[in-house]
């Protein structure tokens, strides 16, 4: 078993580098679908199916990973074959798809049917997506509203809107207004108008940032809202709404028809969305300047010749708080490199600033546990201070400090994480130190891990994520210092916007 594991993580761990050859693959689909291979060997192998680019599994693969899939009594290699099987595009492979997600329990497995169901034609798999927006799983309903923002059309934007008013979470109404604002075709004036008034009237009415968020990138699918998007999100008090509204503007100058779009005013419009990322400069906002920063490197646009000097860019790098914001950093010195014309310089990496205050680790019980209390229930960890000494006495110090008192869960993927800790809600938040990254041989092969989420090796404070599902490609690269022993259905049931409460050692 330790040979083939070996073996098989030595071929995916290639593939993570887009580095594949006909023979690994061979070997994967071997070691993925005979059920006399080990369960930890086929896990590994399948998720190398799931994950690996440009792979070619031609219809042989077929029949293999059908049985492998019908036969697969673990739900976490039922969940990477679906996606590997939907990835051959095979006439053959639909069919089978279409009947696990109707005998499937699992909403992680269905989800990634939802992905799946990508590969193959719309029409074929548009009732089966349309009825699992009314699933009682909130991310697989999400799954499934995802699926028509990124694979609906034009005849059916009207549809999409109209289900949008069904009675459904915000989480997943909202994205069906940006589906519909997103394919509603140029002619649909009326709709058109309709649909971005009601956006604007529920942006006025709530008090949800999380669900201001999600209603500003509704209506950025609608380029010509940008100048009321940034009037609404640039002066708001909450970082969550300013970020987003970052993020709003930056899919609206990214869309790949801007100038089509927009036609003889492109030229206007890109200047306008060029002053406005600037503006964002100057706030000193991390979240904002980030975002404007990767905005500010479109190659369709070439914002950069637009720009005479790197002044204000400059200026905003040095009002940066190190390490503190790190991740800003990184952004703000690439895009400077980019207009400049010069080579992007390498990351920062903060030097060790916090060392480690291992009277902390006194404080863990014998069984080493913790509970987090949120709005959702209650969800107990297991410490791993033998393999992380440092992230486990830096949690410890957090909790005793009631920093993550009335923390909310800020980050939601459906079955991939959760994820927490910010101070401000948006995932650009930190303190003024940071703890190394502990990377032992661990690895995320179970549903439950909780890791440290970072900007790159060092750079780990305050945010952490637990997974839904095994997520081997984050080996390695994210520290895990603990692991869920009691409470996995409360992770499951969390959405953004939910809060933790207070945690007890």
């Amino acid at each position: 078993t330790a040979l083939l594991e070996g073996q098989a993580l030595g071929i995916y761990r290639y593939a993570l580098r887009n580095i594949t050859n006909e023979a690994g693959t061979k070997r994967m689909i071997s070691l993925a679908t005979d059920g006399q291979y080990p369960t930890s060997v086929r896990l590994i192998a399948a998720n190398y199916l799931y994950r690996a680019t440009g792979l070619k599994l031609d219809t042989s693969a077929v029949p293999l990973l059908k049985n492998a899939l019908a036969t697969a009594t673990d739900p976490r290699i039922r969940m990477v074959l679906v996606v590997a099987l939907g990835k051959t595009k095979a006439d053959q492979a639909m069919p089978a798809l279409l009947q696990q997600y109707k005998q499937e329990n699992d909403y992680r497995v269905r989800s990634n049917l939802l992905r799946a169901f990508a590969n193959f034609p719309y029409d074929s798999v548009k009732t089966t997506v349309r009825e699992a927006l009314k699933s009682s799983n909130a991310s697989e309903a999400r799954r499934a509203a995802q699926f028509f923002i990124e694979h609906g059309i034009s005849d059916d934007a009207t549809q999409y809107w109209q289900w949008a008013k069904d009675s459904l979470p915000w989480q997943v109404q909202i994205p069906l207004y940006q589906a519909a604002n997103r394919h509603l075709p140029a002619y649909s004036v009326n709709s058109r108008d309709g649909i971005n008034a009601e956006l604007r009237r529920w942006l006025g009415n709530s008090t949800s940032v999380y669900e201001k968020s999600a209603l500003l990138k509704a209506l950025a699918e609608f380029g010509w809202n940008y100048k009321y998007i940034y009037r609404e999100g640039a002066p708001s008090s909450s970082p969550v709404i300013r970020t987003a509204t970052m993020e709003a503007l930056s899919m609206i100058s990214g869309r790949p028809d801007f100038r089509a779009f927009f036609g003889a005013g492109y030229r206007s419009v890109r200047r306008e969305l060029l002053g406005m990322y600037l503006e964002a400069m100057q706030t000193g906002d991390p979240g904002m300047i980030a975002v404007a920063a990767e905005a500010l490197r479109n190659e369709n646009l070439k914002f950069d010749a637009l720009m005479s000097n790197t002044i204000i860019l400059e200026e905003a790098l040095e009002k940066l708080e190190l390490p503190k914001e790190i991740e800003t950093y990184n952004q703000l010195q690439q895009t400077i490199a980019y207009v400049k014309g010069e080579e992007a310089p390498e990351p920062k990496t903060p030097a060790y600033n916090h060392p480690i205050d291992w009277a902390m680790l006194d404080d863990l019980s014998e069984d080493r546990l913790v509970t987090i209390n949120t709005n959702r229930g209650a969800i107990t960890l297991e410490m791993m201070p033998e393999f992380a000494p440092g992230t486990v006495a830096n949690f410890i110090a957090l909790v005793r400090q009631g920093f993550y008192q009335d923390k909310t869960i800020h980050r939601v993927v459906p079955n991939f994480v959760i994820q927490a800790g910010c101070p401000r809600g948006d995932g650009y938040g930190s303190l003024d130190y940071t703890i190394r990254s502990e990377l032992p041989p661990l690895y995320y092969d179970e549903a439950g891990y909780v890791g440290m989420a970072s900007a790159g090796n060092h750079t780990e404070c305050t945010q952490f994520f637990i997974t839904h599902s095994p997520t081997p490609h984050l080996d390695g690269e994210y520290t895990i210092f603990a692991r869920v022993t009691d409470g996995l259905e409360v992770v499951h049931q969390t959405q953004v916007g939910d809060r933790i409460k207070n945690i007890e050692l």
